[in-house]
This record gives C-alpha cells, structure tokens and sequence, in this order.
C-alpha cells in the first residue's frame, strides 16, 4: 500500500466519476511507492462493487484521462502504473 498515492488521490479534484475514483483509490491502495500494482480486473471490480465489464470501462477511462498506464505483457498480469494526472511519465 502507498499512502503517498492515496493520499495524491484523496487531494485531487478528479476524477470526478465516483466509480473512477473508487476504482483509482483501490488501485493506489495495491499499488507500491514507485505506484504500480498488478491486480486482476476481477478483484478490482470485487473491492469496488462493480461488474467487471464497468471496471474495464472505468479502467480505460482512468487510462484515456492520463490517471494510469496499462503495461499488458501476453501470458502474465497487467501491470497498471499511477501517474500524476494528466503526466504520462
């Protein structure tokens, strides 16, 4: 858990979107300093009480709004790495 990057999301106005922003929360409660984390889109979607098909949306718009990146890699966990919104480094 990073409490540096809860506490990054707990400070911003955005995003606005409760969902995206409970989605954001739980993903910077997984997440280490550095602000990755690998956790599946059904245990995402299980701690944000969402169906998996909103947390994938969700996760795209968090992604399409500068908040996260996805590194995909074929045969292994999707890395997401946080970012400082609206940074892409």
């Amino acid at each position: 858990m990073s409490i540096a990057w809860i506490t990054r999301v707990w400070a911003s106005p955005e995003p606005v979107s409760p969902g995206e922003r409970l989605l954001l929360l739980a993903l910077a409660d997984m997440a280490n300093d550095e602000g990755i984390c690998w956790p599946s889109v059904p245990t995402l979607a299980r701690r944000c009480a969402m169906d998996p098909y909103t947390t994938r949306r969700s996760l795209r718009r968090l992604e399409a709004d500068g908040f996260i990146v996805r590194e995909m890699s074929p045969g292994r966990s999707t890395h997401y790495r946080l970012l400082q919104h609206g940074s892409s480094t």
